[in-house]
């Protein structure tokens, strides 16, 4: 190849020459040429100027032909030098192209070989893949097989479609869809392939390129298989395995972890000084350390760390170095030696302490014996044979019989022995026989001995002298007997207890209505003289009435007071939860004392936070507020009373945290002492006589609002100064029901929504009442009321003439006294509803119960105490009352046995242009309402014959009258049985002396009116 470039460079240059030098040499033949023309023609021209030269001629003339000659040989070197150049440029323009043309030709003949090699390769390739004897296939996206070689098309043959559907395309479309290589195993006639999938997406096909791995995947199982057989047995071991290099843990087995309390992945790759115990870290590094010169084993003992950093774990180690890959490692077996070191332990503790038995056996006072199976004596200790009076004898020349009676001694061989044997221990109480022949009480526990085998080998007995306590047990049964007797006592004095606490409830109930009857006829009556006396003009009796109600009033509060407190001494006062918005209760409560405040001539300044709502008992936390600022303004004059509200996340002193609702009422009024604060809150307390002289009042009011505040789970504080006035904190339970005790939380129903209805004014047709009472005065008051109110009133003394003179008249509402002699308002009012034609007359029941949400809780519609509110009672009847055009009103049911106050209502009912029916007791009630049925009920339930109890279970049997509206008007405290009795059948409970007969006018109107509507509504349906 060298000499092929050689030799063309050789011609090329030669050729090149003989070119250029040819083409010079015409050139300069040329260039000859013409400058001897030019010369002739010069010397031409010379003689034809003239026959005789010029002087100059034949100077000049030479001189221009030398110049020629030199301009000749000027452009012959010219030619020459232009030759060469020329020549050299040729050459190199030659050589730069040659060059190039050699290098494509060097290069076009390594491509030649290498196609050459290449198209060898190929067709040696061609015959690869078909010789491969590894599986190679090529696999359309569609499944199909595009090539397959001789080892694909067996591992392919006689498989069928969906067999490659189901692996084959599936596996193929994967790694299309995920464009990378798939690795799957494939078996087939127990051989295992493993496959990988190679997507070519440029041109859309997968490779397959399938290994069988059968022999390396037995393999595999084999290692696997021997590996787990050697890791089984390696964490059966019972005894630690361990291997170290180079101070760090390489392997532990499950023995070793668990000794320790760790995990196996816990322990690897951890220092081993991590595990071994402080005290012996010295020691064992020196060991370790000198391992690595030892090739014999090296046993010691040490204490290892348990994971706890405090348990020391006694082991036994056994190490030894080996070499394992170049490396030194130690491996090594780790023997638990706790269990041997508490047996050690135990051993010396046992010998000790058969030292010590057998020491307290030679000591104790207790008779210690050992017997044969056949009752044979082996051994009876010192103080077994001075129990029996044998001390110094040898007891090996003894007999059972010797120190028991003969027939005990017989009693033991032949029952309690063999009973042993079965059951291992008896014990009970026996006899000792003493030598003296006295017998000794011994409380006896016989048990069987056995031997390492179990085997039984002798019977032990332990007996003690139990004759002190067999006195002890005498003086005891005695004292036992003396204490029965004392308990029966006790029993006897609790029933009595118990019975004078009832006595004390039933007293409360009948005090509650035998004062607050009287007060009703005194209130009621001297409310309607002042009304008349103001009517007539006789206006100077007008301030003597209104002293006699405002004293009845008075006398009421202190009597309410007194009940209030008692009932919370006999844990009868429970709790009532509803929810209610804060702000409204302060606000109405500030609006009722705000009088009181400004008659001493002081500023109420009132400032109430946004708290929101309240789930408490709200009449309980009325009444507090009412005292408190009832106080403040009594103990104020010429100053400043204030109330704030605020929530607080504590309470003081005590530190409880939770949602509290801070009511704080402070006056710059008199102030207090300590001493005075100190004795606050005891009942019937003031500060000091000259304080009630000066001010009045019973002392009550703070004691029974700390303890409503107690019972809804708060309290109060006071902060006071002598003449600089007192601030008192109520702390409440926002919801009182979270920190209540459920045992006093009674649910308070929600009052019954009641209808504003445009009322017409009393007209004296129409609107009968029927009023059930026994009490003369409060049938009275109560008819005077409502027939001043326009009202129909028919009265009933008791529950049976209630009863006919509502099926009598079937009056448009009722009013019945529960606490009626005979049938009872609650009789009455069972028969009221029990028939149909005066269940739905409204029945207003007039007790003494003091709290109107017992009444709603009857299901009560309205709620009187007695005496009666005029305003509430006409409250009531325009509810009820008849709508017939608006010149009607309705007829009044009055059950009440109290003459005045049947006559109370009566009067306050008619003069309100109510048709009242009247009725002393639930009987005549029930008979009135055969002939005429009132809008509603008036009903007192302390009757006599038939009570309002009984009056509103029969009022509810009748399908007629058990829609009457009740209202239920009693001075009588009713018990949870009574309530229940009530439940549903009563519309109102008001309680005598809590209402005016304005009062009590508006809300029978209110019923009757209710009721007529019901009434029409059916007969429309």
């Amino acid at each position: 190849m060298e000499l092929d470039k050689k030799r063309v460079l050789i011609q090329f240059a030669v050729v090149s020459f003989l070119t250029l030098l040819v083409l010079a040499v015409c050139l300069a033949v040329i260039i000859g040429v013409r400058l001897n023309q030019i010369q002739s023609l010069l010397q031409v021209y010379i003689n034809a100027t003239g026959d005789v030269p010029p002087p100059t001629a034949g100077t000049t003339l030479p001189i221009v032909m030398d110049h020629l000659h030199a301009l000749q040989w000027l452009i012959y070197g010219s030619i020459a030098v232009g030759f060469v150049i020329l020549y050299a440029v040729l050459f190199l323009i030659y050589w730069r192209d040659w060059r190039t043309i050699v290098q494509q030709q060097t290069s076009l003949s390594q491509t030649n070989a290498d196609l050459f090699t290449a198209n060898r390769e190929l067709s040696i390739m061609a015959t690869f893949p078909n010789e491969n004897p590894h599986v190679i296939l090529r696999f359309a996206p569609d499944g199909n097989v595009l090539y397959k070689n001789a080892a694909g098309t067996h591992l392919l043959e006689r498989e069928s479609a969906a067999a490659q559907e189901a692996f084959w395309h599936k596996t193929v479309l994967r790694a299309l869809e995920k464009n990378e290589r798939v690795e799957v195993e494939y078996t087939k006639e127990n051989r295992v392939i493993s496959c990988t999938f190679v997507p070519v997406p440029a041109s859309g096909y997968v490779n397959v390129y399938g290994f069988d791995v059968t022999e390396r995947k037995r393999a595999e199982q084999a290692l696997q298989q021997s590996e787990t057989r050697y890791r089984t047995l390696v964490d059966t071991m019972q005894d630690g395995v361990f291997i170290v290099q180079n101070g760090i843990l390489q392997f532990v087995n499950q023995a070793f972890a668990r000794m320790l309390g760790y995990t196996v992945e816990e322990l690897v790759q951890r220092p081993y000084q991590d595990i071994i115990a402080p005290e012996d870290m010295f020691s064992v590094d020196e060991i370790y350390q000198h391992a690595f010169t030892q090739e014999s084993p090296i046993d010691f003992e040490t204490y290892l760390l348990h994971r706890d950093g405090q348990t020391r774990v006694a082991v036994e180690l056994k190490t030894r170095m080996i070499t394992l890959n170049d490396q030194s490692v130690g491996i090594g077996t780790a023997t638990n030696m706790t269990g041997w070191k508490q047996a050690q332990l135990e051993r010396e503790d046992l010998l000790t302490e058969l030292n010590r038995l057998n020491t307290i056996i030679e000591t104790t006072s207790d008779f210690v014996g050992m017997w044969t199976l056949e009752g044979d004596i082996l051994y009876v200790n010192p103080a077994g044979m001075a129990m029996v009076g044998r001390l110094g004898e040898d007891y090996r020349q003894l007999t059972l019989a010797d120190f028991q009676p003969p027939k005990v001694a017989q009693q033991m061989v032949e029952s309690i022995f063999p009973l042993v044997q079965k059951y291992e221990i008896w014990s009970g109480e026996s006899g000792m026989h003493h030598v003296d022949g006295t017998s000794i009480p011994v409380s006896q526990v016989v048990t069987l001995i056995r031997n390492k085998k179990s085997e039984p080998i002798a019977i032990g007995t332990v007996a003690r002298d139990i004759t002190e306590r067999k006195q002890a047990e005498l003086r005891l049964q005695r004292a036992m007997e003396s204490a029965q007797k004392a308990q029966r006592m006790a029993e006897d004095a609790q029933q009595v207890a118990e019975a004078a606490n009832q006595a004390k409830s039933s007293f409360l109930a009948n005090m509650s209505h035998e004062l607050r009857t009287p007060l009703n006829a005194i209130i009621g009556y001297s409310e309607m003289l002042e009304e008349e006396a103001e009517e007539l003009g006789e206006l100077e009796m007008v301030p003597d009435l209104h002293k006699i109600r405002h004293a009845g009033q008075h006398l009421l509060e202190v009597i309410n007071d007194i009940l209030d407190l008692s009932k919370i001494e006999a844990g009868r006062m429970n709790v009532y939860v509803e929810s209610f918005v804060v702000a409204d209760l302060v606000d109405s409560v500030v609006a009722t004392v705000t009088p009181m405040i400004e008659k001493n001539g002081n500023v109420l300044d009132c400032v109430v936070d946004n708290v929101g709502i309240m789930h408490a008992d709200k009449t309980k936390v009325r009444q507090i507020l009412f005292n408190l600022l009832s106080n403040a303004a009594k103990f104020t004059q010429g100053g400043q009373v204030a109330v704030q509200v605020r929530r607080e996340a504590h309470m003081p002193d005590s530190g409880k945290a939770g949602n509290w609702m801070v009511f704080e009422v402070s006056d710059t009024g008199i102030g207090m002492t300590a001493e005075q604060i100190h004795h606050l809150f005891q009942p019937f307390t003031q500060a000091d006589s000259s304080t009630t002289r000066r001010y009045g009042g019973t002392g009550l009011g703070l004691t029974i609002s700390r303890h409503f505040s107690q019972m809804m789970g708060g309290d109060i504080f006071v902060k006071s100064e002598v003449e600089g006035g007192s601030a008192f904190s109520v702390y409440l339970p926002v919801n009182v029901e979270a920190v209540v005790d459920q045992a006093v939380l009674r649910a308070t129903p929600e009052e019954p929504p009641q209808e504003e209805t445009a009322v017409p004014q009393p007209h004296p047709t129409g609107n009968i009442v029927l009023v059930i009472d026994d009490d003369a005065i409060a049938r009275d008051l109560i008819r005077r009321q409502l027939s001043k109110a326009g009202f129909h009133v028919f009265t009933a003394s008791s529950g049976e003439e209630g009863l006919q003179l509502a099926e009598k008249l079937h009056p448009d509402v009722i009013t019945l006294d529960i606490l009626i002699p005979g049938m009872d308002g609650w009789s009455i009012l069972s028969h009221l509803k029990a028939k149909p034609d005066l269940a739905e007359i409204p029945v207003i029941i007039v007790t003494m119960v003091d709290d109107k949400y017992k009444g709603f809780a009857l299901g009560a519609t309205d709620y009187l105490m007695k005496p009666i509110d005029r305003e509430q009672l006409f409250t009531i009847l325009r509810r009820y009352q008849l709508l017939n055009g608006g010149d009607e009103m309705g007829k009044v049911l009055i059950v009440e046995d109290d003459q005045p106050t049947r006559e109370l209502l009566q009067r306050t009912m008619a003069k309100q242009g109510w048709q009242t029916i009247e009725a002393e007791n639930g009987r005549i009630a029930l008979d009135s309402l055969i002939d005429n049925v009132p809008n509603i009920i008036l009903l007192d339930l302390m009757m006599p014959e038939m009570d309002g109890f009984q009056f509103v279970e029969e009022l509810r049997r009748q399908p007629d009258w058990s829609r009457i509206p009740v209202v239920v008007i009693t001075a009588k405290e009713l018990t949870v049985e009574e309530q229940a009795q009530l439940n549903g059948h009563v519309e109102r409970i008001l309680q005598k002396g809590q209402y005016d007969s304005g009062n009590l006018l508006r809300q029978i109107s209110d019923l009757v009116a209710a009721y007529t509507r019901q009434q029409q509504r059916k007969r429309e349906q």
